[in-house]
């Protein structure tokens, strides 16, 4: 059985480092997979310094995004290095060996589940959303007009319980272990969205497959927020979560005709209103 650590740099690659670093340290994987993002000289320079035989380094030529990047480090773990089992962990995160062997151990156990994460701590000791529900059109909707987002779904999980783990509908990206298998029938991240429902989407070619997704009960990660995106997002930031969104509606949970009509519209008018406001 091999393990591999995918770990997404864009100009942040002393933290990407650092998580790489822990797993060497402690024996976690078998393989540690380093993706740089187009980021700049100086991560280079931190990037090319790291040594290791099991170490690799895949220099993106452009910064395609979340899923992109990723993808570049999870076809590399899967189909070069024929891993059994591969994580996704972002650079603001802390994880525990223990952590890591048992979701690997649920997965290695439970052939119906081709993801799995555990459950989020942030650094104020808070319990934040590892996992959440499907969200569905009128929760996307209702995201294009601030005044009305906070008639949205707020229906969370519960992870008290005997279990071990609950089978959930979407995992937050931060933190992802994979079944190899899962991951390459349902074909990796899709590409076409740059960042933004990334999670829900590949929750979506999951299900397609058959498979589910887990959660485990009794282990954390630390989630640091050290790249916490700001409640008022550019415009760019904002045009991105909005098509990315039109996207996952259109292509996975088959909106159309005047549905979709009105959420482009809807979708439109947000960044409209945002773009006057900060001009």
């Amino acid at each position: 059985m091999k393990t591999a650590l995918v770990v997404l740099n864009y100009n942040d690659a002393a933290r990407c480092i650092d998580v790489v670093n822990y797993g060497v340290t402690n024996q976690v994987f078998d393989y540690y997979i380093l993706v740089d993002n187009n980021s700049n000289k100086t991560d280079l320079e931190l990037l090319n310094s790291v040594r290791g035989d099991n170490i690799f380094l895949i220099l993106n030529k452009e910064n395609k995004g979340y899923s992109s990047g990723h993808n570049a480090g999870l076809r590399y773990a899967v189909e070069k290095l024929h891993v059994d089992f591969v994580f996704v962990i972002v650079s603001d995160i802390e994880y525990t060996k223990e952590s890591i062997l048992e979701c690997i151990s649920v997965l290695s156990n439970n052939s119906n589940i081709g993801a799995i994460t555990c459950r989020l701590r942030n650094l104020d000791g808070t319990e934040g959303e590892a996992a959440w529900y499907r969200p569905t059109y009128k929760d996307f909707l209702l995201w294009c007009y601030p005044m009305l987002r906070k008639f949205r779904s707020t229906k969370r999980y519960n992870f008290e319980s005997d279990t071990n783990y609950s089978i959930v509908d979407v995992i937050r990206g931060s933190f992802i272990g994979f079944s190899a298998i899962a991951l390459k029938e349902c074909d990796y991240f899709d590409e076409n969205v740059f960042l933004y429902n990334e999670e829900n989407i590949i929750a979506e070619r999951m299900k397609i497959k058959g498979y589910d997704m887990a959660i485990l009960h009794g282990h954390f990660y630390l989630h640091k927020h050290v790249n916490k995106i700001s409640r008022h997002k550019k415009i760019s930031e904002l045009y991105k979560e909005a098509e990315s969104g039109i996207y996952y509606m259109k292509q996975y949970r088959n909106v159309k005709g005047i549905k979709l009509f009105l959420l482009i519209f809807s979708t439109g008018v947000l960044v409209l209103l945002r773009y006057v406001k900060q001009g």
